[in-house]
């Protein structure tokens, strides 16, 4: 991206569809940025879960996730600082 070009202000431009989903992704895990999961689940939830997150973003025009799936090692090493929660013991997603 050119440096003059401002990034968007979130990913999921419309508010309605931003709430569901932050309602969504709480469901399966904790929110531990404004616009960041920390979701642990299964395969078979991981296929549910993005086959919802997909129909919340059916017709919008302007709105992106990424779902990055992290190996226990990654996870484990984690830090977090502050209020975070201490990572749990099975193989997360992050959900951005």
């Amino acid at each position: 991206m050119p440096a003059d070009e401002n990034p968007r202000p979130y990913d999921v431009a419309d508010d309605r569809t931003r709430l569901r989903i932050a309602d969504l992704l709480s469901g399966y895990g904790s929110r531990v940025k404004k616009s960041v999961f920390e979701c642990v689940v299964e395969s078979g939830q991981l296929e549910r879960l993005t086959e919802r997150l997909q129909g919340l973003l059916e017709g919008s025009d302007d709105a992106d996730i990424r779902l990055y799936r992290l190996c226990a090692d990654c996870y484990e090493a984690a830090i977090g600082l502050g209020e975070l929660a201490e990572n749990p013991s099975a193989e997360p997603w992050i959900v951005v």
